[in-house]
C-alpha cells in the first residue's frame, strides 16, 4: 500500500470489544499500518463499547483512548489517517462533512470501507438525502483495495485505503461545497453510540 499521503496522526474508530478475534485482528492491522506510515505518536482510538481491559491494552500499545466528550470532533488539524474498518456509513459521512473543503480533505486518509460501494448499493435519492458528502465525493476518490490474502478474509473484506483527488475537485465557490449542517448528523451519531453502549458485553 504505497502512497504519497504521509499522516502524522492516526485515529481508530469502530474497533469493537478487543475480547474477540475479529477486533483483535483489525487492531493488529492498525498497528502494522501505523508502523508502515511511521506513526509512533499521536495514535488514538474510540469506540463506545470499550471496557477497562480494552483501554489498558490500547495504552500498552501507545494508543490513547479519546474521552467521550471529545469523540465527536472529526475536524483534522494535521495530516490524519482514519482507521475505520466496517464503521457505519454515518460515521464516514461525519468525517467527510467535518472536513468539507478541498484543503482539509487533502489532509484526510481513510483505511476502511470502499465509499463507492455505498453509492453502488443505494439509490441516488437515499444517498443525497442521508449521505450527501459520500455521494458527492464518490467521483473524486483514490481508492487502493487491500489484498485479499488474509487467513480470515471476512475480517478485512471490501477494505481499501482512500485519499481524495484534490486537483480534480470543483472550485471553492462551486455549489458542490455547500455542506448540509452538522448538528443533525451529530445527534444521529450520539444516538448510534448510545445503542452500541446498550449492547456492550
Amino acid at each position: 500500500m504505497q502512497s504519497s499521503f504521509l499522516p502524522v496522526k492516526a485515529i481508530c474508530f469502530g474497533l469493537g470489544s478487543l475480547s474477540f478475534r475479529r477486533p483483535l485482528s483489525q487492531l493488529a492491522l492498525a498497528i502494522e499500518t501505523f508502523h508502515m506510515f511511521r506513526i509512533s505518536r499521536n495514535r488514538f482510538a474510540y469506540d463506545p463499547v470499550f471496557q477497562i481491559q480494552d483501554i489498558e491494552l490500547l495504552k500498552s500499545l501507545d494508543i490513547d483512548v479519546i474521552p467521550p466528550d471529545k469523540a465527536y470532533d472529526y475536524t483534522v488539524r494535521e495530516t490524519t489517517l482514519f482507521y475505520m474498518p466496517f464503521c457505519d456509513a454515518v460515521l464516514y459521512e461525519a468525517v467527510l462533512r467535518a472536513n468539507w473543503s478541498a484543503e482539509m480533505l487533502g489532509n484526510v486518509g481513510i483505511l476502511g470501507n470502499n465509499l463507492s460501494s455505498y453509492v453502488e448499493r443505494n439509490s441516488k435519492k437515499k444517498m443525497k438525502r442521508e449521505f450527501p458528502c459520500i455521494f458527492a465525493i464518490s467521483d473524486y476518490l483514490d481508492c487502493r483495495p487491500l489484498p485479499q490474502n488474509f487467513e480470515a478474509d471476512d475480517t478485512f473484506s471490501d477494505l481499501c485505503f482512500t485519499t481524495f483527488s484534490i486537483s480534480r475537485m470543483p472550485d471553492i465557490n462551486n455549489e458542490f461545497w455547500e455542506c448540509i449542517g452538522f448538528d443533525t448528523l451529530l445527534a444521529e451519531l450520539k444516538n448510534l453510540s448510545i445503542r452500541h453502549e446498550t449492547t456492550k458485553g
